[in-house]
């Protein structure tokens, strides 16, 4: 029996033009390149094991391009996937769903700025004996708080109230905090940065829709329909000029068909202002799913959507903007995963304002999808539609994922659209990992 063979999960790509090739291994997220004068075509495809003494067969074993012929690699997925035990604590907790933006893609159904939905006192005490209990019991590493919304900077004594007692048992349960708020900024003044900031909240998500241009027209007060662009972007500049504070902080653009050029005139205005300082990143995302009467010659479907990101990071390379790697769907060549989503997860839960549990905080507004409650208490208690979220590719009736090379990055996808629309949600395409590693090619000559 031959003792190696080539992985499943590689792609290759040949360019006979230049003289190259490179091969990408979704299992391994790896990616390598050399000369077709030092091997053929056919040795890309042929027994690997003919390879033993090539000067690439080293590199090629090293990126699991190359795998001992025993391996089963659908079982090594299975399981990476299936064993989502934690040691940290992940809630990702809406102190309000109410907002003093009225957008129109927004998937929460959020309530105007002067409505009372902020979170009461026994829900946020009964989130910390909930920590208190589990990080006891569990010895958890590290609780990840992720402050969400509605605006969440609306109830930010709230916030502000919370971490202070979760630092006191941090330093009781010896576990140490991270800590991220999902903002629109307009309320990030430097004042309340500070605050925030003295409350060990190190990781910002700020979204500008483009320019002063388009983003004013998606983006703007709720109450009076007032412009905002021009107050977040000084909020963000002031931030940028405490370059003591160590925090990180993710500019979001969101496109539509129509407001590409004011991404790119976005793109240069951070160029200017911003590619100097690493704390500082910045992605493009498309908008697709609507479920609020946009118009849908505006919306990308998701073919469109990964060529036009693979443009704009095409663009911000150009600009000699790093990419990064904070957010994994905003990626050249995607990397591997055990799961779409951290569905699944031990102690892991999206918490609303009422104490009503979700597992994904894209479904905050459908109480069909709740998953249960937590009680003042600190008790987790669960209800029957939770079992519809606990979903694994490796169990699903259609092999059609189990037999596709992109399954390492992918893992069967959104579970939520998948519930949804009851289909397998492809985000990435092999046209698109083609040109993606196409580019890549050339970029390396």
């Amino acid at each position: 029996m031959d003792k190696y063979k080539w992985s499943y999960y590689n792609y290759l790509v040949v360019d006979k033009d230049v003289g190259y090739f490179l091969i990408y291994n979704t299992k391994s997220g790896a990616v390598g390149s050399g000369k077709l004068s030092n091997i053929s075509e056919n040795d890309l495809k042929d027994d690997p094991n003919l390879l033993l003494n090539h000067e690439y067969f080293s590199f090629f074993i090293e990126n699991g391009m190359i795998i001992d012929s025993s391996i089963n690699e659908i079982e090594e997925l299975k399981k990476l996937h299936n064993n989502p035990v934690s040691k940290n604590i992940t809630l990702t907790i809406l102190p309000t769903v109410s907002c003093n933006f009225g957008c129109s893609y927004c998937f929460v159904n959020t309530m105007p700025a002067t409505s009372d939905t902020s979170m009461p006192p026994d829900i946020r005490n009964g989130i910390l004996k909930y920590i208190d209990k589990v990080s006891k019991e569990n010895e958890i590493e590290m609780v990840e708080i992720i402050w969400f919304g509605g605006e969440p900077l609306l109830a930010v004594d709230s916030i502000e109230k919370f971490m202070t007692q979760l630092r006191v048992l941090a330093n009781v349960n010896n576990f140490v905090t991270s800590c991220t708020i999902v903002t629109n900024g307009y309320l990030l003044t430097p004042e309340v940065f500070d605050r925030l900031y003295d409350n060990l909240v190190r990781v910002y998500q700020i979204t500008l829709d483009g320019t002063k241009e388009t983003h004013d027209i998606y983006r703007r007060i709720l109450n009076d329909n007032s412009p905002t662009f021009d107050i977040i972007y000084q909020n963000l500049l002031a931030i940028k000029c405490k370059p003591e504070k160590d925090v990180l902080v993710q500019i979001r653009a969101n496109f539509l068909k129509n407001n590409i050029d004011s991404m790119k005139d976005l793109l240069k205005m951070y160029e200017q202002d911003f590619k100097d300082d690493n704390r500082f990143s910045l992605c493009f995302r498309p908008i697709i799913d609507f479920e609020k009467g946009m118009p849908s010659e505006l919306l990308t479907i998701k073919k469109e959507a990964r060529n036009l990101e693979f443009d704009m990071m095409r663009l911000m390379e150009e600009h000699q903007i790093d990419v990064g790697d904070l957010n994994r769907m905003f990626s050249v060549l995607p990397t591997p995963i055990d799961r779409w989503c951290r569905i699944g997860e031990t102690y892991r839960y999206i918490i609303s304002y009422d104490g009503s549990l979700y597992h994904c905080n894209a479904c905050v507004s459908d109480k069909s999808a709740q998953i249960g409650k937590i009680d003042k208490d600190g008790n987790i208690i669960t209800v029957p539609s939770i079992t519809d979220w606990q979903y694994s590719v490796f169990d699903y009736s259609d092999v059609s994922c189990i037999k596709c090379r992109r399954l390492p990055i992918c893992m069967g996808g959104c579970v939520r659209e998948r519930n949804k629309t009851g289909m397998s949600p492809c985000h990435w395409t092999d046209d698109y990992i083609y040109r993606s590693m196409k580019y890549v090619l050339q970029q390396s000559l």
